[in-house]
């Protein structure tokens, strides 16, 4: 994610439709220098909503208009998660061995938090404020229990790309070589997705959960993934209110929506690769990409 350094400008209004689902481009964010990315994007609300990017770039939805907001770094933001409270952390990296983290308070401004491994982190999710669980390269899994960040025992090497959960006992990780860890009893266990192929995103719902990369999209309920028919591009990102409501975006502007029976591929107006997903209802939905790209969906 390239990132904005001085102004935000307003695009022109697209609407795209396919099965009964619009996307509008909102609006769009740029620098002098260039376009910009967004990386990820989270919120805690319809007027709460974050987005993250190159540079220590942050963005913050009011419910109105996009805020640029100090995050108080210029490393690379790549996982954005946000409490029901507002309080906001934030965490990426830049080169090898840099690992970043930030945090807010509610209202509050950024601050560096110290002592987690120096990795390049990629995902963050958590089911509240103080349990909150942040993923990396090299199979790094760090944990915040509302006070304290620690290491939790990893049981593979490989980069880990996504986590997603639907509570604090029910947490899934997804990351290379077809890498799928599930918390279990307080422990992360591996368990079988059927391929080797490095898996971007991963999203838990209800008893489901999906996984997905390269072309290649899992499905399981509680056991073992296995291959199904999904999004046919690499996706980057996913994210639903239910079984029958789940976003995955991918490269090149495609976006797919499945429906509880089949994926669905949506016109989305865009060109540019998403790299992420969120929305405060199954009607207030945002993706966010490369080229300052920022969609939301609003039927």
């Amino acid at each position: 994610m390239r990132f904005l350094k001085n102004r935000l400008e307003l695009v022109v209004l697209l609407v795209a439709m396919l099965a009964g689902l619009s996307i509008t481009l909102i609006d769009q964010v740029t620098s002098e220098s260039g376009r910009s990315a967004t990386a990820a994007v989270g919120g805690s609300g319809p007027n709460d909503v974050w987005a993250v990017g190159e540079s220590g770039t942050c963005l913050h939805w009011t419910g109105s208009s996009w805020a640029k907001v100090n995050a108080g770094t210029t490393q690379r933001l790549a996982a954005v998660w946000v409490s029901t409270a507002g309080e906001v952390w934030a965490g990426g990296a830049t080169g090898v061995l840099s690992g970043t983290l930030v945090h807010a308070p509610s209202g509050g401004t950024f601050s560096p938090v110290g002592g987690l491994p120096a990795v390049n982190y990629s995902a963050m999710w958590g089911s509240a404020a103080n349990d909150i669980w942040m993923v990396g390269a090299g199979g790094t899994i760090v944990h915040y229990d509302g006070s304290n960040w620690s290491t939790s025992p990893s049981p593979t090497a490989n980069d880990l790309s996504d986590v997603s959960g639907t509570s604090a006992s029910n947490v899934w990780i997804a990351g290379a070589n077809g890498t799928v860890l599930h918390l279990v009893l307080g422990s992360w266990q591996v368990v079988t997705s059927n391929t080797s192929t490095h898996l971007e995103a991963i999203f838990a719902t209800g008893s489901d959960v999906w996984a997905s990369g390269n072309g290649t999209t899992l499905h399981g309920q509680g056991g073992p993934l296995v291959p199904v028919p999904g999004p046919d591009y690499y996706v980057r990102d996913m994210w639903g209110t239910s079984p029958s409501d789940i976003w995955a975006v991918e490269t090149w502007g495609v976006m797919h929506h499945y429906n509880g029976s089949i994926w669905q591929r949506v016109t989305s107006g865009a060109s540019s690769w998403y790299n992420g997903i969120w929305g405060a209802s199954a009607t207030d939905v945002w993706a966010v990409g490369d080229d300052g790209v920022i969609q939301h969906y609003a039927p």
